[in-house]
């Protein structure tokens, strides 16, 4: 396809570049899938004129929970109280403050060895179980 023919784009989640080379050694692999996504990137990234739905950019702006929270408040939208810490006694705190208390992750599991991903949904969670695994790493609530 000539490029200057694209007129729209649909950018969507697609599969990782990665998947294509899961026969190759792990090297091999990483640098195959860096060299397909910077050129595929690169010339997606770069159309002229082109209507994209979902273009790369906006959508790797938008993968940020904190930052989609600060847009929404931008543009008027009522945001929950919403506390981002690996504190325990600070989530313990906010619990206490605000009483039920969802957890969201910020972005899906990554694959697995098995080349699946798995899911770790919004759900409701018991301040009681707040113990210092919280430590880790940053968590939404």
């Amino acid at each position: 396809m000539e490029l200057g023919e694209v007129a729209a784009v649909h950018y969507r989640r697609p599969t990782p570049h990665a998947a294509r080379y899961e026969h190759l050694p792990a090297q091999q692999r990483a640098f195959a899938a860096a060299k397909a996504r910077h050129g595929l990137g690169g010339v997606l990234n770069h159309l002229h004129g082109v209507r994209y739905v979902n273009h790369p950019d906006a959508i790797a702006a938008a993968d940020f929970k904190p930052a989609q929270l600060q847009t929404a408040a931008q543009l008027g939208l009522t945001i929950p109280p919403t506390l981002v810490t690996n504190d325990v006694e600070a989530a313990r705190k906010f619990a206490a403050e605000y009483g039920a208390v969802i957890y969201k992750p910020f972005r899906g599991l990554p694959r697995g060895e098995d080349g699946h991903t798995g899911a770790i949904w919004a759900q409701r969670v018991d301040p009681g179980t707040f113990d210092e695994s919280l430590a880790v790493t940053a968590h939404l609530f």
